[in-house]
This record gives C-alpha cells, sequence and structure tokens, in this order.
C-alpha cells in the first residue's frame, strides 16, 4: 500500500482491510481476513515531555525504571457502527504486531520461549498520538485493565487474544493499548515496529 492509502486509514475505521506492517486489530488470527488499523500510535520515553506522535517507527525499551530511555508503545482503534458491529459480532479477536528491526541479543531462556516478554494493558481514549508524552501517559492513557503476556520477536507477527476486552470496552467505538518490555533491560532489549505514519511499513 502507498502512504496515501495508509492515511486515509487513520481515522474512524469504516471497513476492513488488507494488513499491513504496523499494529493492527484482526478478526482471526495471523494475516486475517478482517483487519483494523489504528486511528493512532505513538511511544513514549517516561519522565519526558518529547511527543514522537508523526515518527514512522514505534519503539519498546525497558531502561530499568521510569527514566526517559525507558520507551512505551500505546495503539488506538476507532470505529464505525457498522464496523463495530462485526467487531462484537466476531468470535476470536487478536491484537498484532510485526517486530522489523532490533537490538535485542536474548537469552538461550529466551529464545527457546519464543522471544522477549512484553505487557499487553487496556488503556483509556482520551489522548491523541500528538498530544501523547512520557509526562501525561499516566493521566490520558490511564490502564483500564491488565490484558496479558506476550513473547515478540523480530521478523515475525506477535499476538494475543483481546475478544473480552474488547467485548467489555469498545462499546463507544473506542479501544486503545499499552505496550512494555517487562523483561529485558537495556539496548540488547530494544525493538522497532512500523507505525501507521511508515510509508513502507518496514523501517
Amino acid at each position: 500500500q502507498s502512504i496515501q492509502n495508509k492515511e486515509a486509514l487513520k481515522g474512524v475505521v469504516q471497513a476492513v482491510e488488507e494488513k499491513d506492517g504496523f499494529p493492527t486489530l484482526s478478526i482471526g488470527k495471523s494475516f486475517a481476513e478482517y483487519t483494523a488499523y489504528p486511528s493512532d500510535d505513538t511511544f513514549v520515553r517516561l519522565a519526558n515531555d518529547e511527543n514522537f506522535g508523526d515518527a514512522e517507527v514505534l519503539e519498546l525499551k525497558n531502561s530499568g525504571g521510569n527514566t526517559p530511555y525507558t520507551r512505551e508503545i500505546y495503539v488506538k482503534f476507532k470505529f464505525s457502527e457498522t464496523a463495530l458491529k462485526k467487531l462484537l459480532a466476531s468470535n476470536r479477536i487478536y491484537f498484532e504486531f510485526y517486530v522489523n528491526s532490533h537490538r535485542a541479543k536474548m537469552s538461550e531462556e529466551e529464545t527457546a520461549a519464543g522471544g522477549i516478554l512484553a505487557d499487553i494493558c487496556g488503556v483509556d481514549t482520551n489522548w491523541t498520538e500528538s498530544e501523547l508524552t512520557g509526562n501525561n501517559a499516566n493521566k490520558l492513557a490511564a490502564e483500564i485493565a491488565y490484558i496479558g503476556e506476550v513473547r515478540y520477536a523480530a521478523k515475525q507477527y506477535n499476538a494475543i487474544d483481546v475478544t473480552e476486552y474488547i467485548l467489555e470496552n469498545a462499546k463507544d467505538g473506542e479501544v486503545a493499548f499499552k505496550i512494555t518490555n517487562i523483561e529485558h533491560d537495556g539496548d540488547s532489549g530494544q525493538m522497532r515496529f512500523a507505525s501507521s505514519e511508515s510509508s513502507t511499513g518496514t523501517p
């Protein structure tokens, strides 16, 4: 897809489209028939006022605390009434993301387990990608519920079932998620995802 087509997909989801590299919601797992693209996606550096809403990559990193070196990813979806009905009527719904590049040096245990461990949480939707920062994320995108853990590795799709969370929290047509690296400290655990601003889907 071209960047123009991707930009047209940002905003309220009216229908479903083919999957690209950035985070999506899918009915069915891995290259699903139905896919919803995010209206907003960004990352923040904790204890920092810088905004990365127009970045072509989403960075995830654990630096062992509330420091500007720690990075978290936020993704939000908006749905039209028709698209929301389709989503809520589906059997299973997955939040999927593709890791494009990494600096990770996984341990033998991490490699055997399938990747580095991350937490997925549902968060408030009272934010846009152009305003979220590390200093206001806890207020604007406050955590609603812990969803679960997912192992992620480079050059592959990584998914977690979010069916129950969607059914409980998407009735107003919006839902948002936060991804945090909880296991691997430092540069060796840093991962990069394509954002919806990416011109290729593979930065």
